[in-house]
């Protein structure tokens, strides 16, 4: 729902804030897809178990009727919606020499304020996946509306310090879809089943099989 100076999508290309980087990593993946599909003589089809259901060929239908229901250009609904989601109200752990939900046009002097890595981490345990962090947190970066402060964002991009940006209108239509209940397991699929790795903690290890098929 937020990003850090850069956006995923590059819908518009007149915006300085929004980079071609992400473009180009889309095209080369679609790219390499494409190579995949040709060199094995077919497309890749996703299949939805036993029905025979081609879940690529209903997405559009069912993207097309849920954008007739829920139009993407209601930024005022999409806003709405964004803000419901979020449930907690986190309070600075200090007093900052500037308000980081109202930041000045420019940077400040000494931004962003940072802390010793332990200092926070013993205030939000990574360890503890509940919900009883402290409401207190150590945030020095400043945030900014993507609609209000395009321009107080823009200036800290071009000083090439964080910041982060929320409420993006190209982003909100998409936080709306997935957070719907419905949404995604209409172009998920019922039946189908997806790879994914599962860790007990936060430490989550990638590895390779060998030659035999075990794990290192």
């Amino acid at each position: 729902r937020e990003y850090h100076g850069r956006n995923t999508k590059d819908n518009n290309r007149d915006d300085p804030l929004r980079s071609g980087s992400a473009t180009r990593r889309s095209r080369a993946a679609r790219h390499r897809q494409e190579r995949r599909g040709r060199r094995h003589g077919r497309r890749s089809r996703r299949m939805d178990g036993e029905s025979g259901l081609d879940l690529d060929e209903v997405y559009p239908d069912i993207r097309s009727a849920h954008d007739d229901k829920y139009p993407p250009t209601d930024t005022e609904r999409l806003l709405s919606n964004a803000k419901s989601l979020r449930t907690h109200d986190y309070q600075l752990i200090e007093e900052l020499p500037y308000d980081v939900n109202n930041c000045p046009p420019t940077p400040p002097e000494n931004y962003p304020i940072s802390w010793p890595a332990l200092d926070v981490l013993n205030n939000w345990n990574t360890d503890d996946t509940t919900d009883n962090h402290s409401h207190r947190v150590h945030q020095g970066i400043c945030r900014f509306d993507a609609i209000t402060e395009h321009d107080k964002a823009l200036a800290y991009r071009n000083a090439e310090v964080p910041f982060v940006i929320r409420d993006d209108p190209a982003v909100l239509p998409t936080v709306e879809r997935w957070n719907m209940p419905d949404y995604l397991p209409s172009i998920l699929g019922e039946e189908r089943t997806y790879r994914t790795d599962m860790a007990s903690s936060n430490q989550l290890m990638f590895f390779r099989m060998n030659e035999h098929g075990h794990k290192p």
